[in-house]
C-alpha cells in the first residue's frame, strides 16, 4: 500500500474518559493523530474546524447521542464519506443494525476483551481509512472525468451549428446530451445554386466514444455533400467510411436533405433514422418522410442499398427532424415510449400554439412528458420554409454592353417579390446608375466630353479607347443587391475618383441643371424610395420598398425575366420614359398593369 500523503486524524467520541484513553492506547503506534470529544455536539464542532479521516463513535452519550451524529454526517456532503466505527456498551443487535443502516462502516462492543481489542481495532481502523482513501481517489477521478466531459461537451456544442437563416430556410436546432457529450449530430451546409444541405445523425450508444464518431461526421459530411450534391451518394460514402472505422455492432442512423428554393423541392435520403415530419400549410396535414435505406456502418458497400426521394415544399411549410432520444422518451407516469405518433401529436400542438416559438415549446412539452428524465441523447431540428432573401454581388467590366444583362439578372431575381411597376422602376434606375459608374466613374468621361463625342458620332470609339488605357483598363463596377420580401437594396460602386453629389441630392427638391447633366441620378431618386451616396461619391445605395402580394407569384418560384413572353404571348413588357418639366423629373411607365 502506498503511504498516505498526510497523517490520518482519528476523532474519538465517547463520554467516558477511560474509554477514550483505551481506544487511544489500542491505536497508538500506528501513525495516527488523535482528537477527542465527550459528546456528539463537541464532535460536530471538531468536524467544522479540521479534517478528520476516521470517527470512532459511542452511541449512548449526553447532549447529542451517536445516532444524531450519524444523521448529521449524512446531511452534509463534506462529512458524508468519513468512515465511522461504532462502539457501544449495548448488547442488543437492534442498535447495531440501526447504526449500520445509517451508514457506519464497522462496529465493536465495549465488552470486547482488551487483548482482542488491541488486535481488532487497529485492523478495523486501517481498513476504514484505506477504504476512505480509495473512495477519495475515486471521487477525485470522478470529478476529473466530469470536468473533462464538461470540456468535451463545450467543444462538441461549439462544433454544432446554433442555427441557420437564409436561402429560404429558417433552421433552429436543440441538443441535450445524456452524459455531457453524446452521439447526436446535425449540420447545415450551403451549396451552389442557392441550395442548402442538412443532416441529422445519431451514433449508437452515448458518451465519449459516440461523441468522437459524431465529431468525425462533420468534416466528412461537409466534404461529401459538396462533392456529390446528392443525399444518397453522401450517405453511401459515409457508410463506406463508418464500416471501416466503427467497432463491430456500432452503427449510425442519418437523414440527409437538400432544399432547392428555386425549384421549391426537398431531395432526401434516410438511412434508418426516425422519419422526419413535414407539415404542409396548404392542407394543415403532417406527412412522414419514411426511411429509404439501412443504417450506416453495418453493411459493406455492395450490400448497402438505398434510394433518394424528392418532395415538393412551399413557403410556410415546416419540417421537424429528431433523433431516437425523442421518440424513445418514456412517459413519467405510464413508462410508454412517445413514438412517432406521439411526436406527430406534439408537433401538431406546437404548430397550433403559434404564439410560442416552436423549439422551446417542444422541449418543454417533451420534458413534461418524460418527467425530465431521458436515457439517451436528445436532438431535434425545426426547419421553416420561408421566402428566400437573395444577396448577391456582380462585377462588371467597363463595357456598357454588359449593363443590360446585369440588370436582367437582378430583375429576374425580383420575380415573386415585386410588382411589374416596381421591377420596371428598379430596371431603369439600375441601368442609369451602372452606366454612370462605367462612363463617368471608371472611364472618367465628363459630361461635356460625352456630349461632344455623341454629337460627333464618336462616343463608342471614345469608350473603347478609354477601356484599353491605364488606369481605366483594370477598373471594375461592383453591383451588390439584397432582396427580401419587404425591400430591395442595391449598391453600385465604381473605382473612379467620385464626384460632388451634394449639389444634386443635397436639397429636398432636386434642382435640374440647364443641361442633361445628372439626369440619371434624378431619375433614380424619383423612382426609388431612397438614394444615398458615400462621401467620396463613387458608391450609391438605392432602396425600393416591395409589395410581393402584387407580384402574383410565391417568392422562391422559378425566376422568369421581365421581357419573357406571357402565357398568351401577346403583351409586351412595360416601358419607361423620362422628361424634365420645370424643376422635376417626370417618369412615365407604359405597358400592361
Amino acid at each position: 500500500m502506498a503511504p498516505l500523503a498526510h497523517t490520518p486524524t482519528v476523532l474519538i467520541v465517547d463520554d467516558g474518559r477511560v474509554n477514550r484513553a483505551f481506544i487511544r492506547r489500542c491505536l497508538s503506534g500506528h501513525g495516527y493523530r488523535f482528537v477527542e470529544a465527550e459528546n456528539g455536539q463537541e464532535a460536530l464542532a471538531v468536524l467544522r474546524q479540521q479534517r478528520v479521516d476516521l470517527i470512532i463513535l459511542d452511541l449512548m452519550m449526553p447532549v447529542l447521542d451517536g445516532f444524531e451524529v450519524l444523521k448529521a454526517l449524512k446531511a452534509r456532503p463534506a462529512w458524508r464519506d468519513i468512515p465511522v466505527i461504532v462502539h457501544s456498551s449495548r448488547e442488543d443487535t437492534a442498535a447495531i443494525e440501526r447504526a449500520l443502516a445509517m451508514g457506519c462502516y464497522d462496529y465493536f462492543r465495549k465488552s470486547l476483551p482488551p487483548a482482542e481489542a488491541k488486535v481488532l481495532l487497529p485492523l478495523k481502523a486501517r481498513n476504514a481509512i484505506h477504504a476512505k482513501r480509495l473512495l477519495d481517489d475515486a471521487n477525485a477521478q470522478k470529478r476529473l472525468l466530469e470536468r473533462e466531459l464538461q470540456t468535451a461537451g463545450k467543444y462538441q456544442r461549439f462544433l454544432l451549428p446554433k442555427g441557420f437563416s437564409g436561402r429560404g430556410l429558417d433552421i433552429t436546432p436543440w441538443y441535450h446530451p445524456h452524459l455531457g457529450v453524446g452521439g447526436d449530430f446535425f449540420d447545415f451546409v450551403p451549396l451552389a445554386d442557392e441550395r442548402t444541405a442538412f443532416i441529422i445523425a445519431d451514433v449508437s450508444g452515448h458518451g465519449v466514444l459516440a461523441a468522437m464518431v459524431a465529431a468525425l461526421l462533420k468534416p466528412l459530411f461537409a466534404q461529401y455533400i459538396r462533392d456529390t450534391a446528392s443525399p444518397l451518394h453522401t450517405l453511401r460514402r459515409l457508410n463506406h467510411d463508418l464500416t471501416a472505422l466503427t467497432v463491430e455492432g456500432d452503427f449510425v442512423t442519418a437523414f440527409v436533405g437538400i432544399y432547392d428554393p428555386l425549384r421549391q423541392v426537398l431531395q432526401y435520403a434516410n438511412a434508418g433514422h426516425p422519419p422526419p415530419l413535414l407539415w404542409r400549410q396548404s392542407t394543415a396535414c403532417i406527412e412522414c418522410l419514411a426511411t429509404t435505406g439501412p443504417v450506416l456502418g453495418l453493411l459493406d458497400d455492395e450490400d448497402w442499398q438505398a434510394e433518394a426521394q424528392e418532395v415538393p415544399v412551399a413557403v410556410g411549410d415546416r419540417l421537424l427532424l429528431v433523433t431516437d432520444g425523442v421518440t424513445e422518451a418514456r412517459s413519467a407516469t405510464q413508462r410508454t415510449a412517445l413514438g412517432i405518433s406521439g411526436l406527430q401529436q406534439l408537433f401538431a400542438e406546437a404548430i397550433q400554439a403559434s404564439a410560442h416559438p416552436l423549439v422551446p415549446w417542444l422541449w418543454q412539452r417533451l420534458q413534461a412528458y418524460a418527467g425530465g428524465r431521458f436515457h439517451d441523447d436528445v436532438a431535434f431540428v425545426a426547419i421553416d420554409f420561408v421566402p428566400p432573401v437573395w444577396c448577391r454581388t456582380l462585377r462588371l467590366d467597363n463595357d456598357p454592353a454588359s449593363v443590360p444583362e446585369a440588370v436582367d439578372t437582378v430583375v429576374a431575381a425580383l420575380d415573386g417579390y415585386a410588382s411589374p411597376a416596381e421591377r420596371q422602376a428598379i430596371r431603369l434606375s439600375l441601368r442609369e446608375m451602372l452606366m454612370n459608374a462605367i462612363e463617368h466613374g471608371n472611364l472618367a468621361i465628363g459630361y461635356a466630353r460625352k456630349r461632344e463625342a455623341l454629337a460627333a458620332g464618336t462616343f463608342d470609339e471614345l469608350v473603347e479607347h478609354r477601356r484599353r488605357q491605364p488606369p481605366y483598363a483594370t477598373r471594375k463596377v461592383t453591383l451588390t443587391y439584397r432582396i427580401s420580401p419587404s425591400q430591395a437594396v442595391f449598391t453600385v460602386r465604381d473605382e473612379g475618383n467620385g464626384f460632388d453629389w451634394k449639389a444634386l441630392l443635397g436639397k429636398s427638391t432636386p434642382p435640374v441643371p440647364e443641361t442633361p447633366h445628372g439626369r440619371g441620378i434624378l431619375i433614380a431618386q424619383a423612382l426609388m424610395d431612397a438614394c444615398h451616396y458615400n462621401n467620396k461619391g463613387n458608391a450609391v445605395t438605392l432602396i425600393k420598398a416591395l409589395t410581393p402580394s402584387a407580384a402574383g407569384q410565391v417568392p422562391g418560384s422559378p425566376m422568369i425575366p421581365d421581357n419573357a413572353p406571357t402565357s398568351k404571348g401577346e403583351e409586351p413588357p412595360m416601358q419607361a420614359t423620362s422628361t424634365i418639366k420645370g424643376n422635376a423629373v417626370v417618369i412615365a411607365l407604359s405597358g400592361p398593369a
